[in-house]
């Protein structure tokens, strides 16, 4: 909104602000939630469309991107996987094809799982879960020394590359849980 004549404005290019600027929140990974959700709501209470229904066709344009900006934002930031690869990339999803090399031994690993998961080995979503739980554990640890010091994401998109292999694995493990 125009400080001056309270107009609503157009939102700024996105080579020109990030998720986190545009709801006002300090660019780091451990950001509460709840003060996602807040930011979120103040933003969309003064851009939805629908406080625009009267407004000419461009102010209404305007709303709707407003709304579909910050709901970008809201989705990315408040989860932690997302958000640490926004920080790490500037991306909000990986690529579905040709991402980023996870390691010859994580595959081989997911390749070993998902064989024995088929052949019907029942150990196999326990061994899942350990290993996201380890690799989720290795995204925190990584993410709050970057809160700290700003520097260190470069193996945040191999990480989180490897929570999609997890994923499926998972869903072989546990067909039932669908």
């Amino acid at each position: 909104m125009c400080p001056g004549c309270g107009k609503l404005q157009p939102p700024p290019p996105l080579k020109e602000s990030d998720f986190f600027s545009l709801l006002g929140l300090p660019r780091k990974w451990d950001v509460d939630v709840r003060a996602v959700d807040k930011a979120w709501r103040k933003l969309t209470r003064q851009t939805h469309p629908d406080r625009f229904t009267r407004a000419r066709a461009v102010e209404k344009r305007m709303a709707q991107q407003w709304t579909a900006r910050a709901m970008d934002a809201r989705a990315v930031l408040r989860e932690p996987s997302r958000r640490a690869l926004y920080l790490a990339t500037g991306q909000t999803d990986l690529p579905e094809q040709g991402g980023p090399e996870v390691g010859d031994d994580f595959l081989e690993c997911m390749f070993e799982l998902q064989m024995a998961a088929r052949m019907g080995d029942d150990s196999v979503a326990a061994q899942v879960e350990a290993l996201d739980a380890a690799n989720l554990e290795q995204i925190a640890t990584i993410m709050r020394r970057y809160d700290d010091s700003g520097e260190g994401l470069e193996q945040i998109p191999a990480l989180i590359a490897r929570q999609r292999y997890l994923r499926t694995a998972r869903k072989l493990a546990s067909p039932a849980s669908e």
